[in-house]
């Protein structure tokens, strides 16, 4: 409950998997006054950006090694 002269924070989230355009409906009730307060959401998910930028120096004909980290931020 958020009292008169008040405010407070919600977190909203939209984690989208690949990319796309979605929208979704917010509704805020007042259920003292029975005031409904309806918002609109667009989430637009677009292609990931790279996270770094890497350049390998390496001479023709020889190996060349090189080490990663690969984030992977889903369950499996």
């Amino acid at each position: 409950m958020i009292r008169k002269q008040q405010t407070e924070s919600f977190i909203i989230i939209f984690k989208p998997q690949w990319i796309c355009e979605e929208t979704g409906l917010l509704t805020l009730k007042n259920e003292v006054t029975k005031e409904e307060y309806e918002y609109e959401l667009k989430g637009i998910g677009e292609e990931p950006l790279a996270e770094d930028h890497i350049i390998l120096n390496c001479k023709a004909r020889e190996t060349t090694k090189a080490t990663f980290d690969v984030k992977n931020y889903s369950d499996k």
